[in-house]
């Protein structure tokens, strides 16, 4: 039988976090060569103490003095020494209606006579610590009704490191600003947007007096926290230089060969004289004017003692992108099988820049009861929001 939750509970506890938390640090201590006793010693701990955190069994506090004097003693980074808690139940964390009411907040914006009015009203949605989703309801409270991008009324932020998946309900208005202009669409409920990082935009309404919202889901994608940190300490010109031109596909693959030839302390000739390929077909290839083919790719990763896969660059990408998908659209299937149709499938917008950030629009169509594990026909690895 399925187990009876009740909504909108979130665990005040994490029943496996000492012990995750003792074997990280017990891990992190054997990977600096650092036994609990010489833990103890070096940062004058009780044995006993020690020895009762990288079991799983003392207290936060404890636990927290020896992260703290790690840090201090060893060239180790606290967010190496952190598990994160589950803050789930079950694995579910569900946020109502009426909960999300209560982060109710109002942000004004300019408006065309350059007087701060309201613009949007935010609130939280379900998100968990565990999860890279921090999605927000969103409501527009200012009214354009022209297409024009340049209108006045129109805020646009400056874009955000964020990756975003948009659903709208009722009339909103997309605004947003890349290499061609400005620019406006008009959406309505069912339809859907991602837009990449850095792209400054903005929504509105055309009808204040009619329910008009956003569901944003912004992302930070393969970037976490742990890498940002990492970017965070690195010279801006210095992280310029290590940029891939992923515009298109012979640049992309000369600039990932350039890095790896540079990383194995190979020079042009030495990567000539490995592979056999002639000294002008490796200039070709690293200047961007020519791309190898599958047998030369191959002969390349082995001579730099790599997986061939890891030298192909991924499909030219837009380095400022807005995609939009319509309700009308046709993309639309059963879910799980056209004899248990328990879902109308819909694809909802999404690009090539993160395949793994898949949206749909989910309809049941079966009204009986779930009663047993077997009536639970979804199941992915990924993370998922749900609204």
């Amino acid at each position: 039988m399925i187990e009876q939750r009740v909504p909108g509970t979130r665990q005040s506890e994490d029943p496996s976090y000492k012990i995750r938390q003792g074997g990280l640090l017990l891990r992190v201590a054997g990977d600096i060569k650092r036994h609990p006793d010489f833990l103890a010693s070096e940062l004058k701990l009780p044995l006993p103490t020690v020895k009762s955190i990288l079991a799983g069994e003392a207290s936060q506090d404890e636990t927290n003095q020896l992260i703290e004097k790690m840090v201090a003693t060893y060239p180790v980074s606290r967010l190496a020494l952190e598990v994160v808690r589950d803050d789930t139940d079950g694995g579910v964390i569900v946020k109502h209606a009426q909960e999300s009411a209560t982060t109710s907040r109002i942000f004004d914006r300019k408006d065309k006579n350059g007087m701060p009015t309201p613009y949007y009203e935010y609130r939280d949605a379900a998100m968990s610590d565990l999860g890279p989703f921090r999605p927000e309801w969103i409501k527009e409270l200012r009214e354009v009704t022209t297409e024009d991008g340049n209108d006045p009324d129109i805020a646009y932020n400056t874009g955000h490191f964020m990756h975003q998946l948009t659903m709208y309900v009722g009339p909103v208005n997309l605004h947003w600003k890349d290499d061609s202009g400005s620019h406006t669409l008009f959406m309505d409920t069912g339809d859907s947007n991602y837009g990449t990082p850095y792209v400054p935009h903005s929504f509105t309404t055309r009808d204040t007096s009619k329910e008009a919202y956003i569901m944003a889901v912004t992302f930070s994608g393969k970037l976490g926290s742990a890498v940002q940190q990492e970017l965070s300490v690195l010279r801006p010109d210095e992280v310029n230089n290590a940029l891939l031109d992923l515009t298109a596909k012979k640049t992309s693959f000369s600039d990932l060969l350039r890095v790896k030839t540079q990383d194995s302390f190979m020079t042009d000739e030495v990567l000539s004289r490995m592979t056999g390929l002639s000294i002008n077909k490796i200039h070709k290839f690293l200047s961007g004017r020519l791309f190898p083919s599958i047998n030369e790719l191959e002969i390349i990763a082995a001579a730099l003692k790599m997986n061939a896969r890891d030298l192909y660059p991924p499909t030219p990408v837009k380095q400022m992108e807005v995609v939009v998908e319509r309700v009308y659209s046709n993309k639309k299937w059963v879910y799980p099988s056209e004899v248990k149709p328990h879902y109308e499938i819909r694809k909802l917008a999404g690009s090539t820049k993160m395949a793994e950030a898949k949206a749909f629009s989910l309809n049941p169509t079966q009204s009986d009861e779930v009663t047993a594990d077997g009536d639970l026909d979804i199941v992915t690895p990924m993370n998922s929001f749900q609204n």
